[in-house]
């Protein structure tokens, strides 16, 4: 191995080792998903698996429910069934 290509060696192990720590960390956003009063999280299937093809891991990934239905026309504070 003569001494140039030696030294494109050690640039290319530099540059890799400057590089790769940024993309390896790199900040990917979480994705809050939330459906409207009638629907489920299962309304946003297509979108949550569209995302996991995309790099996404379901952790990333948010699809809060209520845990108790309420009535359409109705609001938290007049559903008298929920305990708070």
């Amino acid at each position: 191995m003569n001494i140039k290509e030696n030294y494109r060696i050690q640039l290319f192990t530099l540059l890799a080792c400057l590089v790769l720590p940024f993309y390896a960390f790199a900040c990917k956003d979480a994705v809050v998903l939330v459906h409207g009063n009638t629907a489920t999280p299962a309304s946003w299937d297509n979108t949550y698996n569209y995302l996991l093809s995309n790099g996404y891991s379901s952790s990333d990934i948010y699809r809060p429910d209520w845990e108790i239905p309420i009535p359409a026309g109705k609001n938290r504070a007049q559903n008298t069934s929920s305990v708070f």
